[in-house]
C-alpha cells in the first residue's frame, strides 16, 4: 500500500510541474530605446513601439521594460530574471562611449556567458556587429535605398539555424522567391565587410544575405555559433501590425507566415530559458498589459509608441 501511495504521489508531483511548465508564460524584456533616439546624456525617457510588444505576446511571451536610465547592476539582476531579450529598431547614430551602448555591451556579453537569447532587429541588428566586432566602422552608413519595401533574402546553405528552424520547404520557397520581408534601413553591413571580421565570424553565422533595389548585398541575418544571439536586418514584428500610408505594405498570408515563423521560433528559444521572476520581483517594474503597472511609473501611449519616463 505504501508503495502504492508513493508511486501515486510521485506521479501527481510530476503532472503538477510539467503543468506549471507548460503554464510558464518566458518573460522577455525589451531594452528601450532612449527618447529622443539621438539622446547621448540623459536618458530620462525610454519609448517602446508597440508592435515588439504585440508580436512577442502573440506567441505567448510576457513583455517587461528594461529602461535606459536602470544602472549596470539593475540590468545585470534582470538579465537573470528573464528568459530573452530583444533589442529594436531606431534611427540613432552609434557611439560606443555613450552609456546606452555600454549597457547594451553588457547585456551581449552576458547573453553570451550565460546562453540567453537575445535577438536584434534593424537597429538592434546592426547594434549587435557593431558591438560584437569592436569596430563602429562596420557599419555602412546611407549606402541602401530600402525604406518600406519588401523583398526576398537568400538563405546561407549550410548551416543548421534555429531562427529558420520551423521553415519547411515551402516557407523556404517563399522567403527566398516572394516580397515576404520589410525592410526599413539606410545603413546596413556589407556582407564582404561581415566576411573579413574575424571576432564576428568566431561568434556569429551568418545566414542570410539581402539586397536593396539598386542591387547593394548586405548581411541580413545573424545567428550565435556557440550563443543565442539572433538577428535580422529585416522588421518582421511590423508586418502584422503597422499601416501606414507612406509605403504600401504587403500583408499578405506568405509574409505573415513568416513574421509568426520567426517569431514562434525566438519565443521557444526563450522558453527553453531556465530563469523565473517570483510575483514579488514584479511589482518593481513595468510589465506591458499587466496589472503590476502602478502610479511607480509614469507612462504615455502616443501613435504606436509607448514612452516611459523616469520619476
Amino acid at each position: 500500500m505504501f508503495k502504492k501511495n508513493t508511486k501515486f504521489l510521485l506521479i501527481l508531483l510530476i503532472l503538477v510541474i510539467i503543468k506549471s511548465e507548460r503554464a510558464y508564460k518566458p518573460v522577455i524584456g525589451l531594452y528601450g530605446n532612449p527618447e529622443p533616439i539621438d539622446d547621448y546624456t540623459n536618458y530620462n525617457r525610454t519609448s517602446y513601439p508597440i508592435s515588439y510588444i504585440r508580436w512577442l505576446e502573440s506567441f505567448g511571451a510576457e513583455v517587461m521594460a528594461i529602461n535606459s536610465w536602470y544602472s549596470i547592476l539593475e540590468i545585470e539582476y534582470l538579465l537573470t530574471k528573464v528568459n530573452g531579450i530583444l533589442l529594436m529598431g531606431g534611427g540613432r547614430d552609434f557611439n560606443v562611449t555613450s552609456d546606452w551602448e555600454i549597457k547594451a555591451n553588457f547585456i551581449l556579453n552576458f547573453a553570451i556567458s550565460s546562453n540567453l537569447p537575445v535577438y536584434g532587429t534593424c537597429m538592434g541588428f546592426q547594434l549587435i556587429n557593431v558591438l560584437l566586432s569592436e569596430d563602429e566602422k562596420i557599419l555602412s552608413t546611407n549606402k541602401y535605398d530600402d525604406v518600406g519595401i519588401e523583398h526576398n533574402l537568400m538563405l546561407v546553405k549550410g548551416i543548421d539555424t534555429k531562427l529558420f528552424s520551423l521553415f519547411e520547404n515551402r516557407e523556404i520557397e517563399i522567403i527566398e522567391n516572394n516580397d515576404s520581408t520589410l525592410y526599413f534601413h539606410h545603413d546596413g553591413i556589407d556582407k564582404n565587410d561581415f566576411a573579413k571580421n574575424e571576432l564576428l565570424n568566431n561568434i556569429l553565422h551568418l545566414t542570410s544575405i539581402a539586397h536593396d533595389k539598386n542591387l547593394n548585398f548586405f548581411a541580413n541575418s545573424i545567428e550565435g555559433i556557440n550563443n543565442k544571439i539572433f538577428g535580422s536586418q529585416f522588421h518582421p514584428e511590423k508586418v502584422p501590425y503597422i499601416r501606414t500610408n507612406d509605403y504600401p505594405l504587403n500583408h499578405s498570408t506568405n509574409s505573415l507566415i513568416i513574421s509568426q515563423l520567426i517569431g514562434l521560433a525566438f519565443v521557444e528559444e526563450c522558453r527553453k530559458n531556465e530563469n523565473r521572476f517570483e510575483e514579488k520581483q514584479r511589482e518593481n517594474y513595468f510589465f506591458f498589459n499587466s496589472y503590476y503597472n502602478n502610479s511607480k511609473f509614469v507612462f504615455v501611449y502616443n501613435e504606436g509608441t509607448m514612452y516611459l519616463d523616469k520619476k
